[in-house]
């Protein structure tokens, strides 16, 4: 994938991915916040490794690069319902990623959540997403 350096190329589904985690984060308590927190650091880690900037991310956030950094977590594992809640997708379609081989065997990560590693389904997001010229998201047809 391209470098993502500034607001303008980030693409929108990555935009309504991290919002939504950290809308999550911050309506949660007690242990749902913790995973929440989780959640939100291997979506922005799984962010920087398709290219987007931690400049980039520090400015949706309202942070600075080195929080961004020090909160990106690579390899991640989040279970597929909460990820298609997080980007606002059928489940199904993450489902679908699977039977076309976009995503790998689902995984079990310490914590015993069942899932696939945050950058697959990321990446798997992006190649199933064509944007408009004003930047409106469209399902592909596949």
């Amino acid at each position: 994938m391209p470098s993502l350096s500034t607001l303008d190329e980030l693409p929108v589904e990555f935009t309504v991915l991290l919002q939504t985690a950290i809308d999550a984060e911050q309506a949660a308590s007690g242990h749902q916040r913790r995973s929440a927190f989780r959640t939100t650091r291997y979506v922005i880690g799984a962010l920087i490794a398709a290219g987007t900037a931690p400049a980039v991310i520090a400015a949706l956030t309202g942070t600075v690069e080195g929080s961004v950094r020090s909160r990106a977590t690579p390899g991640g594992i989040i279970a597929p319902e909460h990820f298609a809640l997080l980007a606002r997708i059928p489940s199904t379609e993450i489902r679908h990623w699977a039977d076309t081989g976009l995503l790998p065997a689902l995984s079990t990560d310490a914590g015993g959540t069942i899932g696939y590693p945050a950058e697959d389904l990321v990446r798997a997001l992006h190649e199933t997403r064509t944007a408009t010229p004003d930047r409106t998201v469209i399902p592909s047809a596949s």
